[in-house]
């Protein structure tokens, strides 16, 4: 009886939210690199803006550039300090990255 439970409340939280996006784990490793490419680099708003927009070029497909673009602009100007490991970078390159980011 719980399992039978447990099948219908994924069923319909799966409804609610609907599928997955496949999007995001097709270029998780591209996201990673770029990301922390550009932390590294401690690049400000515009070299940044420069560099997302020059990237794709190669790497991603060409009916993808465009919303891969979109994700990375967003991951970069969500960045905090709760969750830059993911892009594999040490607390002192965040931080330095950070002081260009905001040195306008």
């Amino acid at each position: 009886m719980g399992l039978l439970r447990a099948q219908g409340l994924k069923s319909h939280v799966r409804q609610s939210l609907g599928d997955p996006d496949p999007f995001r784990p097709r270029y998780r490793s591209e996201l990673r690199e770029l990301v922390s490419e550009l932390i590294r680099a401690r690049t400000n708003r515009k070299e940044t803006a420069a560099r997302i927009a020059a990237w794709p070029t190669e790497r991603i497909d060409a009916e993808d550039r465009a919303r891969f673009v979109q994700i990375v602009e967003s991951a970069i100007a969500s960045l905090h300090e709760g969750h830059f490991a993911r892009y594999r970078v040490r607390p002192s390159e965040f931080a330095e990255w950070r002081r260009a980011w905001q040195s306008r």
